[in-house]
């Protein structure tokens, strides 16, 4: 029986990073909504959208009204409350007054510090400033507008560290663990470096994916939040071959793999692992350190044939 001619090129293999490969999105690290804590109409807006803001910058600003009167008030009273007290002490002393006229004494000290306390609060609270270093994403109120205590003011985000959020798989969760470093590529081709800071422990019950979340240096000019990221995880050296992806072929059972031919002509089926694209081939893992693959013909023979052998030049 005439044998089927096939050409063969010898592959040695090299060491190369196995790497985990996702795709997920940018995100800012925090996100909040500042809500008015005092009522008032507001007096000033200070800060245009998307500036970068200071933790403790001001935003805006809503009207003191009496607020201010009410703090002088407030000293004022506590002041008077601690010279009532010291001289109820001093007339405890002498038997010249009942305890009990000292603990009332010393009750209205302590309301009287609690009102100070209430009234910093209140004239304080009319300056609205940023919780973080951020940026500011959204103002809900302008010059003019009346708030209500609990109201949305305005949004700031923290884009520094940047977050970027995928999904891993079932069988890929089990090799990762917080704090490995990465390298996450943005759409717009910025690059950065991170490292893993969180895996979840229950799988998306839809998808069965786990979620996890890199954070990245984003100094200035920070990237944007909402970006689509490739995300890339090294792990392992292992060996490898580069090899066309035309060289691959499916077995009966569906397994993914590449034709080989020993020194006796005899075809084999080679099981492999992807463990890398690249725009000029693939790198393979699971064959020798030095092997013999099939580069034409592979289509027309099976694992057990005994072939003729051209080598490629």
């Amino acid at each position: 029986v005439a044998r089927t001619e096939v050409q063969v090129k010898l592959y040695e293999a090299h060491e190369m990073q196995r790497e985990l490969t996702l795709y997920g999105q940018s995100e800012p690290n925090r996100q909040v909504t500042v809500r008015a804590e005092v009522a008032g109409q507001v007096s000033a807006v200070l800060t245009p959208l998307g500036k970068a803001v200071k933790k403790g910058e001001l935003l805006l600003r809503l009207a003191a009204d009496d607020r201010p009167q009410r703090l002088e008030q407030a000293r004022a009273l506590l002041k008077q409350r601690e010279l009532e007290y010291e001289g109820a002490k001093s007339l405890k002393a002498k038997g010249l007054q009942a305890e009990r006229q000292l603990a009332e004494a010393l009750t209205l000290l302590r309301t009287a510090r609690a009102e100070l306390k209430r009234a910093q609060l209140n004239f304080q609270n009319t300056k609205v400033i940023a919780p973080f270093d951020g940026v500011l994403q959204a103002r809900h109120v302008e010059v003019g507008d009346f708030v209500s205590v609990g109201d949305p003011l305005a949004e700031v985000v923290e884009l520094d560290p940047l977050l970027v959020t995928g999904d891993v798989s079932e069988r890929e969760v089990g090799v990762l663990q917080s704090g490995m470093a990465g390298t996450v590529e943005l759409s717009n081709g910025a690059k950065l470096e991170g490292t893993l800071r969180f895996i979840a422990a229950n799988a998306n019950p839809t998808t069965r994916t786990y979620r996890i979340e890199m954070e990245v240096s984003n100094p200035p000019p920070h990237q944007r939040g909402g970006m689509s990221a490739t995300i890339h995880i090294p792990r392992e050296a292992v060996n490898a071959h580069k090899v066309s992806p035309a060289l691959l072929s499916l077995d009966d059972a569906g397994v993914l793999g590449i034709k080989s031919v020993d020194d006796e002509g005899v075809v084999h089926f080679q099981p492999v692992e992807i463990i890398k694209s690249e725009r000029d081939g693939l790198w393979v893992a699971g064959l020798p350190a030095s092997v013999r693959l099939i580069t034409v013909g592979q289509g027309f023979v099976r694992a057990g044939d005994r072939v003729d052998v051209v080598v490629a030049k």
